[in-house]
Formats: structure tokens, sequence, C-alpha cells
């Protein structure tokens, strides 16, 4: 065993000379090459024993490749994880503060009408947007409030840009959107309207309004919702005027009509008509208040009869020459006429025209000699009536009959009102 660590010895000291003091300048040099020769003379022997060498530690060996098949594996290496840094304003936020105040500190108070009223006041919000509990978007001011919100959740991220939901109907000076449908209190929480979603509105009965703070849908029911921001308003069958706003009015109480959106720019038709079958001119001062209500415009073209007279005129006559009537039965023989050539009329209608106090004024005796005077197709005019129906309005069968027939509508008999609705294709 002494002679195998020898040998082991030996290898280690004839590849490193300092390690076993070779090449010093020892006066004992000789004796110490001389052992290192023989334990040399000794390795270079012959054995069957396996020679171990013995493990160094701190000294540098060469050594040959060992022989071995087995792999060699490298032990395995670990990467350094890189380290994160929240950003101090999200953690803050993070951590339920909403404002920086004055005195550096941070604030977490909430009725933000006394934010950092402890803290010098407010430096800065963290973020200029927060939400409340039932997802209401608010801008961060001392003016902002959840209560009527369930309270307040949270600051939204610092970057977070609001964007309108379905039911919003207004963008507000603060950035956020408004779906309060009380218009004249729209965003005024936030600093008032910037711009409204679109330029109309419908109110539940179906009216349109101009969006704007003066609108309103009182008296047409609750507001329903906004328009296309591409619609543009268009005549109803039952509409009278064009409004300064662009809308269009169906208010027969003519001294109203268009009040709440701006005044009339245009009324539809010079002349119209009472249920009770006088024409009266449309404008502010129209009524039909003593003929049974208004009942529609009469075509653009209509002009009213002529009642009067010049010095270089004939008197008016009858269609039928040789007849005995009064002048002024003649004279409405004419205005009858007239009448016809523009809208259809039933016997009982002309005759009330003639002699409204709103219409002609004829005696009721004159109108009706001039109307039983003249040879006309009282079914051919209903038809006529009932078309004219038909371009302002839908009606059912009966409707259009009804209204043909009642003594507030055109005053038709029966088969009148029914042959001109069937001819008409209602019925």
């Amino acid at each position: 065993m002494a002679g195998l660590r020898m040998a082991a010895f030996v290898v280690v000291c004839a590849l490193t000379v300092a390690a076993c003091g070779g090449g010093s300048d020892n006066e004992d040099d000789g004796a110490e090459a001389g052992q290192g020769t023989a334990i040399t003379d000794v390795a270079s022997t012959t054995s069957d024993a396996p020679v171990t060498a013995a493990p160094t530690t701190g000294v540098a060996t060469a050594t040959q490749p060992p022989t071995s098949d087995a792999p060699t594996t490298a032990a395995p290496t670990t990467l350094a994880q890189p380290t994160t840094t929240l950003d101090p304003v999200l953690e803050a936020i993070s951590d339920g503060y909403v404002a920086r105040c004055n005195d550096g500190g941070l604030s977490d108070n909430t009725d933000f009408g006394a934010t950092c009223s402890g803290g010098d006041g407010i430096d800065e919000w963290l973020a200029p947007f927060g939400e409340c509990e039932d997802g209401t978007i608010t801008a961060m001011s001392e003016d902002a409030s959840c209560s009527d919100h369930d309270g307040f959740r949270t600051l939204l991220e610092p970057d977070y840009k609001p964007t309108p939901r379905s039911s919003d109907i207004a963008k507000c000076q603060s950035g956020v959107y408004s779906d309060n449908v009380d218009l004249a209190a729209t965003c005024s929480s936030n600093g008032g309207v910037d711009e409204w979603l679109a330029a109309y509105g419908k109110c539940e009965d179906g009216t349109v309004i101009v969006m704007s703070k003066d609108a309103s849908c009182s008296g047409h029911g609750e507001f329903r919702k906004l328009l296309r921001p591409d619609y543009k308003p268009t005549r109803r069958a039952a509409d009278v005027a064009r409004c300064k706003n662009g809308l269009f009015s169906d208010n027969t109480d003519f001294a109203a009509t268009c009040s709440s959106n701006g005044g009339v720019d245009k009324w539809l038709a010079t002349y119209g008509k009472c249920l009770d079958g006088t024409v009266i001119k449309i404008n502010a001062d129209a009524s039909c208040s003593g003929s049974g209500g208004f009942d529609k415009l009469l075509p653009e073209d209509y002009q009213p009869p002529t009642t009067t007279t010049t010095a270089t005129e004939p008197a008016a006559t009858t269609t039928e020459p040789g007849s005995n009537l009064t002048p002024s039965q003649q004279n409405a023989v004419r205005s009858a006429q007239s009448y016809l050539e523009f809208s259809g009329f039933s016997r009982q209608g002309l005759i009330d025209q003639l002699s409204s106090e709103f219409g002609d004024q004829y005696p009721v005796e004159d109108a009706t000699v001039a109307v039983d005077s003249l040879n006309v197709d009282w079914t051919a005019q209903a038809v006529e009536s009932a078309q004219s129906y038909l371009e302002f309005s839908g009606f059912s069968c009966q409707g259009l009959i009804d209204q043909l027939s009642s003594e507030f509508g055109d005053q038709y008999t029966i088969e009148e009102a029914t042959f001109g609705a069937t001819q008409a294709g209602v019925c």
C-alpha cells in the first residue's frame, strides 16, 4: 500500500515541480532529485493492482482525459429573475387612494369635497376618472359625487378614456357621458353639455324633438330614444307647418304652432278646412273653434272663390241660363263652382261652407238654392274627398266611411261615403 501512495506522489511531482520543492536553491536538492528518480523507477514497474491518485486540493495538475464512456453532465445554471417595480400611482390607486395632497401625503377620502382637507388641499387627483358602484363614470373633482349611484368604487387607470353607452344622449364638458333625459339637467354636474350625440330625439308618442337643454317631451310621454345622426325630419300627414328648427308641427291651435320649436318657418298650405266644411286661411290667427275643429289643409294651389263684383263686370249668373236666381244666389253658385274645382264636397258640406260665418256668409237659403242648382255627381265628390284623406293619413275602410259621413266630417250620405271609400281602394 505504501508503494501505491508513493507512485501517486511521483505522478504529481513529475507534473508540477514547484509542488515537490524542485527548482529551489535548497542544498538538499540533490537528494530530493535522487528520491524522485527512484520513485519514478518504482512507478515504471508493472503491477496488476490499480493505481488511484489521491485527490488534491489547491494544486493545479495536468491529467489525462478520462477513458470512461459515461457522458459528462454540466451542472444546471440558474438565471437571475428580472425584478418588477409597480408604478407608484397604480400602487396608490390599488391601495384605495384618490389624490395627492399639497403636504405630500395621499388621501383616500371619497367625500371629494373634503379630500385632502387635512393635507393642505389637493395637489392632484391620481386619475382623471373614477367609477361609481353602479358603473357610472365620474370626472374627478371636488364637485364629483357618487351619492346617487350607490357610492364610489375606484379610480380608473390614468389613461382611461370614457366611451358612450347605448343609453347615453350627450357628452359632457368634463369628458364623461350622460343618460339624463331631463334635458334641462343633462350633464349639470359635469360642466354642462359639450355635444348632444344626435340632432334629434323621439318621445313616446312619436313626436320628434330637437336635442337641446330647452327640449322636452312634456305632453308627449317620456323621452324614448335618440334618432340616427343622419336623420332628417319629414312631413307627416297631419302636419300644418314647418318650424324654424327644421321640425314639422301638427298643432292646430295655430297661435301656438311651433311655439316650442322656434316659431313657424312656413305654413304647409295657404288654406285649410274645418270639420263643418268651413275654409280658413292658415296663419297664427286662424281658428276652427266654432266649426267643429280643424279638418285638413287644402291643396297649395287652392284659391277661394271671389264673391265681389266690379262695375265693369256683369253680374254672376247661374250655369243654367234663364234661371230665376237672385244676384246673391248667382254669386253663391259662382263660389260653389270655385270650391268644387279644388276640393271634394258633399252637398251639405258645400252649403255649410257657403253659409258659414267663417266661410262665404251667404244666407243659408241662397247657399242651398245655389248648390241645388248645380248638376253635381256627389258620389264622384266622395271619391275625391276619400283620395284627399288618403294622401295625408292612413284609414281603415270603416274609419274612412265614418270620416266622410260624420256631421263633423264631410257629411256625405252613408251610401256616398261607402262608394267613395270603396273607389279609393280601402274597402
